[in-house]
């Protein structure tokens, strides 16, 4: 059955925990009706993140001030997000009508194309009518049944028609963003695609190959980079885990995420908060069909249960397979199945939230944050 509404913490009138859990991981309903904030943290009111589309500033958040790009203000540090998340000029969103923003601010901050559709589907929790989602591990829109009433936290990768879906997703690379080319008067990461990459050497930067999208010439991560621990994103520095478990946004929830160790050479879980790379996937199975490539470039592992099957020659395998070393770790090469090729779009976005019904943990007193009442539906047509 479903619940009544969510609660934000601070507020009363809930029956049940899930009512503030489903605003704030580990909030809980008290007996008095009250959503509480986890231990050691309390509810404090924030806005939500607002931007200047024209800004090349795509590092510091100025306070949140929204006189930049897309930044994420995390407490006492500001977190880079240019690189999955699109600022779109909005004509409801103007300094006159935010006056607590700077006079600059235009534009909303939505998910950007690539980071849409690696998004899991969500069907909410009383699915009646039939959407399409796009399996990044796969390559395909799979049509599934959605809850219409599901606003907080709904996934992006959420499309009308299969034609939407394979238009906006299927065409383009498998995973990650595709190459941009680097501009001397902007910072941003999407203003002009790298092409023609067959025809010029060395087109696509080390972490990319070119691909053939139709009849364009693509540079996408590859799958050596989209399953190490830089996930196909462009951290300043290497990550100091072979996962990224992201930080704790508006709208969403930590929850038991898999990822490729290249060390280990198998898919193994962890938790994931929000805001994390792409060797992130919703399943096991999902990880495996991605990044088992990086050991059988064609077809797949053999298991013995729910191991791929470790050999030292081809004679510990059987006739159909012969034996391949890749990523520290020795495997099985199954001969029979040939290997998928990558394949590239209106997108409905939702916007993102600076702390909405948030937990801080920023140094001395600690604060959870409330959603504020303000919330844009936004359609737009995405850069090819």
């Amino acid at each position: 059955m479903r619940l009544i509404s969510e609660i934000n913490p601070g507020e009363s009138g809930c029956v049940d925990g899930r009512q503030c859990e489903a605003v704030w991981p580990e909030a809980t309903c008290s007996s008095s009706g009250v959503c509480e904030c986890p231990f050691a943290t309390v509810p404090s009111r924030t806005r939500p993140v607002l931007c200047s589309s024209s800004s090349t500033e795509t590092r510091t958040s100025n306070g949140g001030d929204g006189s930049t790009w897309c930044v994420y203000p995390d407490g006492d540090r500001d977190i880079f997000i240019a690189d999955i998340y699109d600022c779109i000029a909005h004509p409801q969103i103007k300094s006159e009508l935010f006056p607590e923003y700077h006079e600059s601010v235009d534009g909303l901050c939505c998910p950007s194309r690539a980071f849409s559709c690696a998004q899991p589907m969500e069907a909410g929790e009383e699915p009646s009518v039939p959407r399409w989602w796009f399996n990044s591990a796969t390559g395909t829109c799979t049509q599934f049944m959605w809850d219409p009433n599901t606003i907080e936290g709904a996934s992006p990768n959420n499309f009308r028609t299969v034609e939407h879906c394979e238009s906006y997703c299927r065409d383009t690379c498998a995973r990650g963003a595709v190459e941009f080319a680097a501009s001397s008067d902007s910072a941003i990461y999407d203003e002009t695609p790298k092409s023609g990459c067959m025809s010029t050497r060395s087109t696509c930067g080390h972490d990319h190959e070119c691909v053939l999208i139709g009849s364009s010439q693509t540079c996408c991560p590859t799958r050596e980079n989209v399953c190490s621990p830089y996930g196909g994103r462009k951290y300043l520095s290497r990550p100091p885990a072979n996962f990224d478990r992201g930080v704790s946004i508006a709208g969403s929830r930590s929850m038991t995420r898999y990822y490729y160790d290249v060390h280990r050479g198998k898919c193994l879980n962890f938790v994931y908060h929000g805001l994390g790379n792409f060797n992130n996937f919703n399943t096991k199975q999902d990880c495996e069909a991605f990044c088992s490539k990086l050991v059988c470039p064609t077809g797949t592992p053999l298991r013995i249960g729910e191991d791929w099957q470790r050999c030292e020659t081809s004679a510990d395998c059987p006739s159909s397979h012969s034996c391949s070393s890749s990523h520290h770790s020795l495997s099985v090469l199954n001969r029979s199945s040939p290997e998928t090729a990558p394949r590239p779009y209106v997108v409905t976005g939702t916007t993102l939230l600076r702390d909405s019904a948030r937990c801080s943990t920023t140094p001395g007193a600690k604060e959870m944050t409330i959603t504020s009442s303000r919330s844009f539906y936004v359609s737009r047509v995405a850069r090819g």
